[in-house]
């Protein structure tokens, strides 16, 4: 069993190095260069959209306007760009998704087969003890194990304790239950009388 848990740790690791590689690190590239420059040329389209608009509404000289017209179609067209491309690029995204999916599923089969291997081996195992003739279990006594009970030392707590190693006469378990047995039939006697 712990084998085949090391196994199916290896390859989680082997999955995650896969997905960092072939599917987080490219994310983290989109999301820190290539959004990062669309979101900048956005803001810059929106500050030189209000440079043109604030330099319409007051009406300045012609060759401000201009100017700011022109940075201002510069900006939309950077944007622009940047987005078309962001938004071309799905295939790559898609493919990267493609991966981080194969990934997944080759990690989940793996782990299928090392498991089916287990439970092979494990119903093996059980079958082959299922098999094996049993023994009686005899549990053994203090006697059997050389251990000198409580009673057999003389002069113990300053008193003679022979009274101690004198076995007691209890019932067994079954002389019990037949005694019960008994009591009941002569009582259920007693009462259909």
């Amino acid at each position: 069993m712990g084998d085949s848990l090391k196994q199916m740790a290896d390859v989680k690791y082997s999955l995650d190095d896969n997905i960092k590689q072939n599917f987080l690190e490219p994310l983290h590239q989109l999301q820190t260069k290539d959004l990062k420059e669309v979101m900048h040329h956005r803001k810059k389209l929106q500050g030189r959209r209000l440079d043109f608009d604030c330099k319409k509404r007051r009406q300045a000289k012609d060759d401000e306007i201009r100017s700011a017209e022109e940075k201002f179609a510069e900006s939309l067209q950077l944007a622009q760009v940047g987005m078309y491309n962001l938004l071309e690029n799905d295939v790559e995204q898609v493919s990267q998704l493609v991966t981080f999916a194969e990934g997944m599923l080759d990690y989940h089969s793996q782990c299928s087969e090392i498991l089916k291997v287990l439970v092979e081996t494990l119903n093996e195992k059980r079958e082959e003890a299922a098999a094996r003739p049993k023994s009686e279990f005899v549990p053994k006594t203090l006697a059997d194990l050389n251990i000198e009970m409580l009673g057999s030392q003389d002069g113990m707590n300053g008193g003679s304790s022979s009274h101690l190693s004198s076995p007691v006469n209890k019932p067994t378990h079954l002389e019990l239950l037949g005694n019960g047995q008994a009591q009941a039939r002569s009582t259920n006697g007693k009462r259909n009388e």
